[in-house]
């Protein structure tokens, strides 16, 4: 980008505000999961040439958009843990900006030259976006795992969590191989637009193939084609059903941590376990489950030495062997 007044503008906040919201719109309540392929385009243009302290800033106001759009409802339990949390966890997109401004410079700064015009080389592109991929898919995994045992919620892949045959391959990969593939796209994307725009500023007729767009396309119908393979080999196996009960005591923030409530935690639990699996209908229940299930880990909880010999655990036993 040039340093006029509108280009620095264009660069410091819109983009990286626009970069913010497309990939918001990805997730509930938005649902737009085609916005997960062209999300990260406006971010990888707002960072280029830029250091890496500024595109850092870049991204942090997109992660800033991006949470505040996505986990604003935390605010119902508590407003200034929100408030940190949006702006801890932006700090990850602040990170992949400026991952990003390494890989794009070394776009912008074209290795080859002809008769004094740049040229693109097609596999230093492909390579970039490998890279680029790496680089988002590791800030995505240290958001799962570092701290407080990480916050995992709204990775780029699971914005596709409507098109099944094309995640078939989460399979292997996770949700990151998806990831992965989506900021590859992406990424193809920016350096197909980047070209398009300098070949019209140039008055270059536009005669160049993207190679790397048909590549990334590639892997997307490759994905594809696999996943619909999957579903359909396992279409014509023995199906089987498994039916699940979940329990959710509602404890309140305030208590879920706290000894002194440790026996009142426990008879929440007994009771509506107990009330599932009296229910006539839940006698074919395979598996219960206690979602979030408040402080019995860390204050030590044994249990299911609690429930053991108790009504609950009868009726686990008259349920068919089912799993708490």
């Amino acid at each position: 980008m040039t340093n006029t007044p509108r280009a620095i503008w264009l660069g410091r906040w819109l983009l990286p505000v626009a970069a913010g919201v497309s990939a918001a719109l990805a997730f509930p309540p938005f649902r737009a999961s085609q916005m997960g392929w062209v999300c990260l385009v406006p971010l990888l243009f707002a960072v280029e040439n830029c250091r890496w302290g500024e595109a850092f800033r870049r991204g942090y106001i997109a992660g800033l958009v991006f949470f505040g759009m996505t986990v604003w409802w935390i605010v119902n339990v508590t407003v200034p843990g929100t408030v940190g949390l949006i702006a801890y966890l932006a700090l990850y997109f602040g990170a992949a900006g400026g991952l990003f401004a390494v890989v794009c410079g070394k776009i912008a700064r074209t290795g080859a030259t002809v008769d004094g015009a740049t040229k693109d080389l097609v596999l230093r592109n492909l390579i970039a976006a490998v890279v680029a991929s790496a680089c988002w898919v590791t800030v995505e995994w240290a958001r799962g795992w570092i701290l407080w045992g990480g916050f995992a919620w709204n990775f780029l892949g699971t914005s596709e969590w409507q098109t099944g045959p094309l995640i078939q391959f989460a399979s292997v990969t996770g949700v990151y191989g998806v990831s992965a593939l989506l900021c590859f796209v992406n990424f193809t994307f920016y350096v197909t637009i980047r070209r398009f725009v300098r070949q019209l500023a140039q008055g270059v007729p536009v005669r160049r193939l993207s190679w790397e767009f048909y590549v990334a396309m590639l892997l997307v119908c490759l994905a594809f084609i696999c996943g619909m393979r999957e579903i359909r080999s396992s279409a014509g196996q023995e199906s089987r059903t498994l039916r699940v009960g979940l329990v959710q005591a509602d404890i309140p923030q305030t208590l879920k941590y706290d000894p002194n409530e440790k026996a009142m935690i426990l008879q929440r639990h007994r009771e509506l376990t107990e009330a599932l699996l009296a229910d006539h209908l839940a006698r074919d229940r395979h598996t219960v489950g206690h979602p979030e299930r408040p402080g019995i880990r860390r204050l030590g909880y044994e249990y299911h030495r609690q429930i053991e010999g108790a009504p609950a655990d009868r009726l686990l036993r008259q349920s068919r062997g089912a799993n708490v």
